[in-house]
């Protein structure tokens, strides 16, 4: 009797044994001798794991303050500014996709305009002083670099002809020196060009001239009032925008107040 007790508790204590060896296998897989010697000295391989972790994080704080003082190296100056918006249509040509105009305003608009120009009906009061302008290599070589990919077909020696805003449009395509009253103008903060209109208001002016901004305060620094009701002669390129003849100004000399 007492020994099939003993015999019973060794077959209880093997089943024990191999109920344990199943379960730790269905855990832990077949590297049951890593993985129980990783356990035994569990606390030394975690401090081992948190010192480079923490220096990790060290590290990446130094990169990040390097890049924030990369970031605040693009700007000029001791103080950190917000760099200025970059002028969309700097490097792009007045007209785009579908014959778009950027100068010209896409909503209905409020501009200055001068009463005394309207009660003479437009007109201008007199005449600009008479003088010749010659198609010479000079004008070729700088209307070649203001209005490119346009193809000039005049001759050295050609007379520009003088015309006034309202016979612009029989003249499309041509260099000519255009005069007029200045009625009204607007400022387009988007692109900083000055739209100044002849012969009526927006959208039913006669004529109209894009004058750039830089081009517009060297005569003064509030243009949009300076230009209302002057006398002024355009020397350029009359082109077109929705059947409205116009002159988009290159430079300072194509300009001229009388």
């Amino acid at each position: 009797q007492v020994q099939a007790k003993g015999t019973t508790a060794r077959v209880t204590q093997a089943r024990q044994t191999q109920a344990r060896q199943t379960t730790a296998n269905a855990y832990t897989g077949p590297n049951q001798k890593s993985i129980t010697r990783y356990n035994q000295t569990a606390s030394r391989p975690v401090m081992a794991h948190n010192k480079p972790a923490k220096n990790n994080t060290v590290h990446n704080i130094k990169v990040n303050h390097g890049a924030k003082a990369n970031h605040h190296s693009n700007y000029s100056g001791g103080n950190a500014k917000r760099p200025m918006k970059e002028n969309k249509y700097s490097k792009e040509r007045y007209y785009s996709g579908h014959h778009y105009h950027h100068a010209y305003p896409s909503t209905k608009i409020r501009t200055h305009y001068h009463h005394d120009t309207h009660i003479h009906h437009y007109n201008v009061l007199y005449y600009p002083a008479y003088h010749e302008i010659y198609w010479n290599r000079s004008m070729y070589r700088d209307y070649n670099r203001w209005y490119p990919n346009y193809r000039w077909r005049y001759n050295y020696g050609y007379r520009v002809q003088t015309f006034s805003i309202f016979d612009a449009k029989y003249n499309l395509g041509e260099v000519a020196l255009i005069y007029g009253r200045v009625y009204a103008s607007w400022h387009n903060k988007e692109t900083d060009d000055y739209l100044l209109f002849f012969g009526g208001d927006y959208p039913g002016q006669q004529f109209t001239v894009v004058l750039p901004g830089r081009i517009a305060r060297k005569f003064s620094w509030r243009p949009e009032r300076y230009f209302l009701g002057e006398h002024m002669t355009v020397t350029g390129l009359i082109t077109t925008f929705d059947g409205i003849p116009e002159i988009i100004v290159k430079n300072r000399t194509q300009i001229g107040i009388y």
